[in-house]
């Protein structure tokens, strides 16, 4: 829930169970940045389904920034994501959605083998 990676995987969730993960009293704010509850990921996931990408900024520890696109299979499962994580004052001086392509493109080309030879992740 406050990671990239995390998140694109809870997006695949359906209602039922985002609601039981976001009632565990264990999960932890770890920043005011931190997405703690059905509510706020709703919000979020909207975003993440729109994309096709999921961010975590400064959800996980202050300063950092990630971003993260799914790795899928012939069944169209997220079998991984591929993602970059960078200090946010630093990844922000360069050209960000340069970047975002390139995490875009490097997941579409490891999705398309995955596709081709069918691979299937047993988790």
């Amino acid at each position: 829930n406050c990671s990239a990676s995390g998140k694109l995987f809870l997006s695949t969730w359906n209602d039922a169970k985002l609601k039981d993960f976001f009632s565990n009293p264990d999960i932890k704010k770890l920043t005011h940045n931190t997405i703690t509850t059905f509510d706020a990921f709703k919000q979020e996931q909207k975003k993440i389904l729109e994309k096709g990408m999921a961010y975590d900024d400064e959800e996980n520890e202050y300063g950092l920034y990630c971003m993260c696109a799914p790795l899928q299979n012939h069944t169209g499962r997220i079998n991984a994501t591929i993602g970059i994580t960078a200090p946010k004052s630093r990844l922000f001086m360069k050209d960000v959605a340069s970047i975002e392509t390139q995490v875009r493109t490097a997941a579409s080309k490891i999705s398309d083998v995955l596709i081709k030879t069918k691979c299937e992740c047993p988790y």
